[in-house]
């Protein structure tokens, strides 16, 4: 509790981004949890070496990276306008993109376009890019995080995660969990749904056969806590091996690691993928 308190303290006391925070902690080695670094380690230990103990970014940071964070940072203004009573606007979400990225490619203004067109209409916008620290039982430590959008309609609240790509991969439910325990907790939320709000990358809206847009609700139950915590739990004892050891295997699927250019394990060849 103690370590949860300080954390909390220092998130709340902090002026920069949820990405800058984790990073400050990684560097000062302070123990936390978090989902980025829970699907990083079950994706390869040695990604998550790389990434959280040595502390090796990508470089040049990959572009769906790049253009993720900008239209985050846009759809973020949207709602942030919405509390002031000033309705969605596709050309000032644009401009807002521009100034975030300078040159964005037609498929990330196609996405804002997506965004402003469907907007959550009817609700009070209670949060938005909300980050926050959880305190875990079991001896784990604190889970650092940040909401992408809190909704709320009458006693009912809302969390929604935005997430772009070339396809639809759905959600990791553990993300949604960690939302919605964050929001139970901070709000006293007795009833709080949960959505994931889907953009593909399209270069032309006017030519697509598949929706560039899909809105899903997902559906989680009273047990998906605690299977959570077990995930959680699983993870930090995954970390603390490869930090006391830090000799691990590369088990990824190679292809999709924004390391394998640069990393000396890296498979050659097919992936088990394929």
């Amino acid at each position: 509790m103690a370590d949860y308190e300080a954390l909390a303290r220092r998130l709340a006391d902090w002026s920069g981004t949820i990405g800058e925070f984790s990073q400050t902690l990684d560097r000062e080695k302070v123990p936390y949890l978090s989902f980025s670094k829970v699907t990083c380690v079950e994706f390869c230990g040695y990604r998550y070496l790389l990434e959280y103990v040595k502390l090796q970014r990508p470089r040049p940071e990959p572009d769906y990276f790049v253009k993720g964070q900008a239209f985050h940072e846009t759809v973020a203004s949207l709602y942030r306008d919405l509390t002031q009573g000033r309705p969605a606007d596709e050309n000032a979400l644009l401009d807002v993109l521009r100034r975030t990225l300078p040159h964005p490619t037609i498929d990330v203004e196609n996405a804002v376009r997506l965004a402003a067109r469907n907007a959550y209409q009817g609700f009070e916008v209670i949060g938005v890019e909300e980050p926050f620290v959880l305190s875990l039982d079991g001896g784990l430590p604190p889970c650092v995080g940040v909401v992408d959008l809190i909704l709320r309609r009458g006693k009912t609240f809302f969390v929604v995660d935005h997430k772009t790509g070339k396809k639809f991969n759905g959600a990791d439910d553990l993300q949604l969990v960690l939302y919605r325990e964050y929001v139970r907790r901070q709000y006293q939320a007795v009833r709080c749904l949960a959505f994931v709000d889907e953009y593909r990358w399209v270069p032309n809206l006017a030519t697509i056969r598949k929706p560039a847009f899909q809105r899903t609700r997902i559906p989680l139950g009273r047990t998906d806590w605690r299977l959570a915590t077990r995930r959680l739990a699983w993870a930090h004892r995954r970390i603390q091996e490869i930090q006391k050891n830090q000799d691990v295997w590369a088990l990824g699927e190679c292809y999709m690691c924004p390391y394998r250019g640069t990393c000396p394990k890296a498979s050659v060849g097919y992936s088990s993928y394929w």
